[in-house]
């Protein structure tokens, strides 16, 4: 991130992201609930990875 323009640095940095990156899938929401749901979700998700970067 601290050299946007260098393509080998946006390649690591895709590299590391990708192989931390969790492999669970999840089917389509079939319902506004379970859109909601998912929704609730990912914004407890982001939250949580929020809360972790102030702390470390």
């Amino acid at each position: 991130m601290a050299h946007p323009n260098e393509k080998a640095a946006f390649h690591i940095f895709v590299e590391r992201f990708t192989s931390e990156a969790q492999t669970e899938t999840f089917d389509i929401p079939k319902s506004i609930a379970e859109v909601e749901e998912v929704d609730i979700l990912i914004r407890k998700k982001l939250e949580q990875i929020k809360k972790n970067r102030c702390t470390n």
